[in-house]
Formats: C-alpha cells, structure tokens, sequence
C-alpha cells in the first residue's frame, strides 16, 4: 500500500487511507475524495461496500453506455428478425387459406354460371321472343277529347269505364295517358282492337266526345348535301340500293319532304322516316351516299311537333285549344308580328317555374334551341320513339 495520496501526494498513516476498487487501485485521503468520518469509518466496517474514484467511475460509465447500445442493437436486430419471421408465415397462410377459398368460390360460380346459361339457352329455344320493333310499331293509338273543354280528367276516365270494360269487350289497352288539354291518349294492341274502342264510344258517347288518329311514331333523319332534288321513288331506291349497309329488305323508309337547303339553295336536303334499326345504322355511318354524292352527312331529325299558335310542343296549331294566340318572345296574347317588347320571355319555361318548382332561365324566346322545357321535351321524345339498339 503506499503511502501517500494519490491526489494530493501527502503521507499519511496507512489506517487513514481508502482505496479504489476501480481500475485504478489507487489510495486516498478520506477529505480528498470528499468521504466524511462516518463514511469512512462504514467503508472499514463493512464488507459489502467498495469506493470507486470519480476518474474509475467516468471510465465504467462509458464502458457501460457502449456496451449497451450495442446490446440494445442487438436485440433490435433480432427482434425485427423474429417480427419478420413471423409476418412472413402469417402472410403464407393467410394467403393460402384465401387462395384455396377462393379456388373454391371460382368452381363453384363456374358451375353455377355454366347452369344458367344452359337454362338460357333452353328458355329460348322453348319460349317466344321478345317483342319486335314492327310488332311495338302496330299498336295503334288515338285521342279522345270530350268537347267540354271543363270536364276533369277523372270524370272522363270515370265515363269512359262505364261505357266499356276491357274485359268483357277482350280489348288489349296497353296505355292510357292524359294531355295538357284534359284528353286522353289510348294505345291499344294492334289496330282491330282501337277500331273496335273506337267504334263503342262512337255509338255510346259520340255526342261527348271526339276521337283522332295518331300514326305510329317512327325516327326519323335528315339526309343533306344533295346536288339535285329527287323524285320521291328514285331517292327511295338510291338510298337503298347505294346504302345496304345501312338499308335492307326488312327496313322501313318513307320520304317526307324534299326542299332546298336553308343556306345554299344550291344543294337540297330530305327528311326521311325509317325504323329504329335504320335510325341507328344511319346515325352510326353519319353519310350517304345517293346517286353521284357520295357523302350526304346524315342528322338526326327527331323533333316533337310545334305549335305556332300558343307555342307549346306535341300538337299542331290546327289542333291547339287555346283561344288567343302567345307571343313567343314576350309570353303576352298576340302575334309575334304585333309584338313591340324589347324582352325575351320563354312561355314554356315560365310555365315550369311557375307549376313545377323549376329553377331555370326564362330569358330567351321560345323558339331558342337551348331551351330547358324544349331540350327536356326533345330528351323524353327520342327516349320514347327511338330506344337504344340491342346489344
């Protein structure tokens, strides 16, 4: 043991040192390393209890903190390795507990899609087919109007009820729907059963009641561009016989009109009827050819009917109720030769804000293309007379 301090380099009797359990094995006086007398005295007593210095004591500090740091990398490492493990045996069960359910529901949907179809197929084979186009087109529809103009629908429907029972009469009545004008539009099946409604109220109400004619509705497109105006047979058989991709032997095709064109007299445009099929292969093709023209572009044609008396849609002047003629610019009871108003006002526009709530521009006349009662009209036109082709 030596026998001075190996701080302050003084003697001092040996009982009076303590030593360093650390590295450094060092001796020192009690006061030099801060060790009061009962300190000391525990130190020299006790067994269990060992003096580290202040220098031994940094020193195992940062042997410890390097120490654990790698240790705590350690059990990182291995942890993210254990984690791994485990996810990667969870991941092969899962998907292999799903890949076989999946096998499962696949064979099971293909047996289940492979019965269907043979039930289609057999159903088909044993069952009539849908309905065709022409079979649609010979339902036969009428109007019936009561000649006072007051009478309620309902009393008209009431009456009509009483008069004749679809039943007992065995006629087919597919649709009955009503006007603005308080008639009723009847569609029968085919013809011989409206000639025969037609024929009861004639007998039992022809003195309420007056009945019209309405012609199966068909599409119909505007072919343009045409160098010359064709007599209505030689164009028939131009567009057929020049056009068979779009016209065959089934197809229904009337001429309309023939007239000169709006911007160029020069060339001349038809209006042609045709069946839905035809309307689709035409309006899908967009030109036809007739004669020596080989690329008449082809439009769409469909137009609800006019009225140039009150401006309304679905009827002709000659057919219109209304008593004064409508302004279609300013909306008010006269011609629009008289009309001295510097404001647009759409009548038919006016009429769905004011009955039905609708938030729309009445600022325009009522002729306008743009039009929100008349683009709604034209939209549940076409949908009604001109359905999409099947697929």
């Amino acid at each position: 043991m030596p026998e001075s301090c190996a701080k302050c380099k003084l003697k001092k009797r040996e009982e009076n040192l303590v030593g360093c359990e650390g590295p450094c094995g060092n001796w020192y006086h009690p006061e030099c390393v801060l060790l009061n007398d009962a300190e000391f005295k525990l130190l020299h007593k006790s067994r269990n209890l060992y003096f580290i210095c202040n220098t031994c004591k940094n020193k195992i500090k940062i042997v410890d903190k390097t120490n654990n740091d790698q240790f705590k990398t350690k059990v990182d490492d291995i942890e993210s390795n254990i984690n791994k493990m485990i996810a990667e045996v969870v991941t092969s069960t899962i998907f292999e507990s799903f890949r076989q359910e999946i096998f499962q529901k696949l064979e099971s949907s293909f047996v289940s899609v492979e019965a269907s179809i043979k039930d289609l197929i057999s159903q088909k084979l044993t069952t009539p087919s849908e309905p065709s186009y022409s079979d649609v087109a010979n339902r036969s529809k009428f109007i019936l109007q009561p000649k006072n103009t007051t009478q309620p629908i309902a009393a008209t429907k009431a009456e009509i009820l009483r008069s004749i029972d679809p039943i007992k009469t065995n006629i087919n009545v597919s649709n009955v729907s009503t006007t603005r004008q308080g008639a009723l539009v009847i569609s029968c099946d085919n013809k011989d059963d409206s000639s025969r409604f037609q024929q009861i109220i004639n007998t039992n109400l022809g003195d309420k009641y007056e009945m019209k004619s309405i012609s199966s509705l068909h599409p119909r497109i505007k072919v343009t561009n045409m160098s010359e105006k064709f007599d209505d047979p030689i164009l028939l058989d131009y567009l057929k016989s020049q056009n068979r991709s779009c016209f065959n032997e089934n197809s229904t095709i009337e001429i309309i009109y023939t007239k000169p064109h709006k911007r160029n007299s020069k060339f001349f445009q038809a209006v042609v009827q045709v069946d839905t099929a035809t309307y689709h292969k035409a309006m899908k093709l967009g030109k036809l050819t007739v004669g020596f023209d080989f690329d008449c572009p082809v439009y769409c044609a469909v137009e609800p009917r006019r009225c140039y008396k009150c401006w309304g849609l679905h009827h002709l002047a000659s057919q219109c109720t209304k008593a004064e003629p409508t302004c279609p610019k300013c909306s008010l009871n006269h011609e629009l030769k008289d009309c001295k108003s510097n404001t647009n006002k759409c009548i038919n526009c006016t009429y769905l804000v004011a009955n039905h709530n609708i938030n729309t521009s009445v600022n325009h006349v009522a002729w306008d293309k743009d039009c929100h009662y008349y683009k709604r009209a034209l939209t549940m036109f076409k949908n009604k007379i001109v359905p999409l082709p099947s697929q």
